[in-house]
């Protein structure tokens, strides 16, 4: 018998003893189900339909699609590895009654990569088909984040917690984004989402077996829980939970168990509400050893089932339930449409100014260029020279004029020069002192600003 079968409490503090094997419901006829005692089987019903009732409450207290209203959104939190996606199906597996694995689950050989690795949702707690007109709550499964606590993993949970990051996104890649463009560039990145995931609910989960993450903690309840500070324009408070997983792989007495069960719940800001703490062993190998696809254990799912009914209370309010996130950054949301349009009016006037410009600048050019050409011009007719240089030709056998000889050499460098030279070396001038005088400070603003 494992030690949760022995041990098992919900967070109220009941130590109801049980045997896994007398708890456990079969889905179909087997010859396992004669291997039962009459008084298994007894049990089994009791907690069977203790099951039942405990999820005819939970529907009483969401309500109908019809009623109006919109279904809690629940956000599990927590470490890499504590069994968030477990947690998911086993919730699923205590609505329905029957385990599937609608979160995708486990690790990876031995290099320690949790499997899920992008935020992923769960309408109706993965039960759409069986209960389609109940609000049943839309589960959030968010990848595992490290224990820390900077300014950009606070921006990043409060995005979060205003539903900005959409399902399917990396919460990896949007942390290194920040990284590169810092918390103001994030802060304009998701100011354009919807906020359909608004979380009003959050669960955080810590594993038995390992050392509570204080900073990740820490970082969250900010995010979550803010002060009212004049610097701090977040108003909206979201009611936390806590859970304690994998409770099937320590003793439940063991002081270091109970220190790290303590810490937790402080944290948590759970003293005096153990009604919003759980002590959890989801469906896994070591609990049922993989046999989880034709059987459930009632008595776990009842432990589930009492959490998530105070989970779903209404009576738990988000406080500043409208606020937006938009509201509390300054930051416009972003009309992409209208982006679009105006990226195109900027390019139109772009090339209406460039070409503006150039004509401009060839005008210029051609007018200092005569202006040059008249200035630079040799103090003597050109018709002139060219007759000299014909008759010095003539007559050079009878007489030697060295400094004539060169002049007429150089006839035809004198009279182009004095047109093209200057006119080249202006447009050179003139187009640099344009680019560095009006395109290239705006280029510096734009990348100053999209820096930021």
């Amino acid at each position: 018998m494992s030690l949760f079968a022995r041990k098992m409490a919900p967070g109220g503090g009941e130590n109801n003893s049980f045997d896994m094997q007398s708890d456990i419901t079969f889905l179909g006829d087997s010859d396992s189900d004669l291997e039962q005692s009459a008084e298994d089987m007894q049990r089994a019903e009791r907690l069977t339909s203790k099951r039942d009732k405990l999820n005819n409450q939970i529907l009483e207290i969401v309500g109908k699609e019809n009623e109006g209203g919109r279904p809690l959104n629940i956000l599990l939190i927590g470490c890499p590895g504590v069994g968030k996606s477990s947690f998911i199906n086993t919730i699923a597996a205590a609505v329905s009654g029957q385990w599937r694995e609608y979160s995708y689950s486990g690790w990876h050989g031995g290099d320690a990569k949790p499997i899920s690795v992008f935020t992923n949702s769960f309408p109706k707690c993965c039960n759409e088909k069986k209960f389609p007109d109940y609000k049943l709550p839309t589960l959030i499964d968010l990848a595992g984040i490290p224990n820390e606590d900077n300014d950009r993993w606070e921006e990043l949970l409060r995005i979060i917690l205003f539903g900005r990051l959409l399902c399917g996104e990396s919460i990896t890649s949007a942390y290194e984004y920040c990284e590169e463009y810092g918390v103001r560039g994030l802060c304009r990145k998701y100011s354009d989402h919807d906020e359909k995931l608004k979380v009003d609910r959050i669960v955080f989960l810590a594993s038995a077996t390992e050392a509570i993450p204080q900073r990740l903690i820490e970082c969250l309840m900010k995010a979550a829980r803010p002060m009212g500070s004049e610097k701090d324009k977040n108003t909206r408070t979201i009611p936390v939970f806590g859970v304690m997983t994998k409770i099937d792989k320590v003793d439940l007495d063991d002081t270091v168990f109970m220190k790290r069960e303590t810490e937790l719940i402080h944290s948590l800001g759970l003293g005096g509400a153990k009604h919003r703490y759980l002590r959890c062993a989801n469906y896994c190998d070591d609990v049922d050893n993989g046999t989880r696809v034709d059987r459930t254990i009632p008595k776990l799912d009842n432990t589930v089932l009492r959490f998530m009914k105070q989970v779903c209370d209404p009576v738990v309010k988000v406080m500043n339930q409208d606020e937006s996130y938009n509201k509390i950054t300054n930051t416009p949301k972003v009309d992409r449409e209208n982006i679009f349009r105006n990226k195109m009016i900027n390019m139109d006037d772009s090339i209406v100014n460039f070409m503006s410009t150039a004509l401009v600048i060839a005008v210029e050019a051609i007018l200092v260029a005569i202006i040059l050409h008249w200035l630079l011009r040799p103090p003597f007719e050109i018709s002139q020279l060219t007759n000299t240089c014909a008759s010095y030709e003539a007559y050079s056998g009878h007489f030697d004029l060295s400094g004539m000889e060169d002049l007429c050499d150089r006839k035809l460098e004198l009279t182009s020069r004095s047109l093209t030279l200057p006119f080249i070396i202006f447009i050179i001038i003139r187009i640099g002192a344009v680019f560095l005088l009006r395109y290239l400070p705006e280029q510096m603003r734009a990348f100053y600003h999209e820096r930021q």
